[in-house]
């Protein structure tokens, strides 16, 4: 299935859904780097994301979505598996439609592999800044969300990976 098409089968939900909550619901943050010197130029980072709905639409039109979204810093020189940074977030999106619209388990999916994962990213950002703040790392400004090009069994694909061009360090007060 294309982008095209996961966009056309999201489109009713797309148009009719309104979020009702977003939360934070798992994480992970792992480091090897011990100093911002030992941070290489030019490291490239790879992101991942996947959603999954939960139990489909209850009565009162309320649905939910696991969007799962990480990035792994990743020397070019290192072989893969071994990322000096792997940062992870599990968000809970909370979805209202409205009453008597019907939609499938395969528009909910569309809709969440579309939508939900560009609802999550600015929460993703923050906590991404945050985290590598609190590890007393470089600045990583993640890029604005570009969705992935999808499989044919509707899967995502992982987007292409950014290269951090110059990391710089913060000063730590």
């Amino acid at each position: 299935m294309s982008n095209t098409d996961e966009v056309i089968r999201a489109a009713p939900v797309i148009a009719a859904a309104r979020i009702v909550g977003i939360r934070l619901v798992e994480m992970q943050a792992v480091t090897r780097i011990r100093t911002p010197k030992e941070v290489p130029e030019g490291a490239a980072f790879d992101i991942m994301q996947d959603a999954k709905v939960g139990q489909g639409v209850s009565a009162d039109g309320l649905f939910g979505i696991l969007a799962t979204i990480g990035v792994r810093l990743q020397p070019s020189d290192a072989p893969p598996g071994s990322p000096l940074v792997d940062i992870r977030g599990t968000f809970e999106l909370r979805y209202r439609i409205p009453e008597g619209l019907q939609v499938s388990d395969e528009d909910l999916g569309a809709f969440g592999r579309v939508n939900a994962v560009f609802n999550a990213w600015p929460y993703f950002r923050e906590f991404v800044d945050a985290t590598m703040t609190r590890m007393h790392l470089p600045a990583l400004t993640l890029p604005l969300y570009r969705m992935p090009k999808i499989a044919p069994d509707g899967t995502p694909q992982e987007a292409p990976s950014p290269r951090v061009k110059s990391p710089r360090a913060r000063q730590h007060h």
